[in-house]
């Protein structure tokens, strides 16, 4: 009796394998690009909690009259709040130093919203 394969068996094995993949590379995609935004939102929500830090030492600095608003740079963020080397999830380069957070008094409060450019 020979060993080995037959012609029928190695296409049929080459054809589950196909259809496993066709069933698998959509889900995986799909979850890869599900990541990439999580980490993005993430990443935005550590740069508002930077500002965060940024306002409490520099009271002073903010915004004294209801909708008054400032923006902080990420440039300026990265002196002792963020890290010195951030980069989009999505694009893989580095985060633009005139990216920031608009801090915008509402009330006795404050709102903290991540912008892309500061103006």
């Amino acid at each position: 009796m020979k060993k080995g394969f037959t012609l029928v068996e190695l296409l049929a094995t080459i054809t589950i394998l196909g259809i496993i993949a066709l069933l698998l590379v959509p889900i995986v995609t799909s979850v890869l690009s599900s990541f990439r935004g999580d980490a993005s939102l993430k990443q935005k929500d550590s740069i508002i909690s930077a500002a965060k830090l940024w306002a409490s030492d520099h009271r002073m600095e903010l915004p004294s009259v209801d909708g008054e608003s400032i923006c902080v740079e990420v440039s300026e963020l990265k002196q002792g709040y963020l890290e010195e080397d951030l980069k989009n999830p999505d694009t893989k380069q580095s985060i633009s130093n005139d990216a920031g957070v608009q801090i915008k008094r509402s009330g006795a409060s404050f709102k903290y919203t991540y912008l892309s450019r500061c103006n």
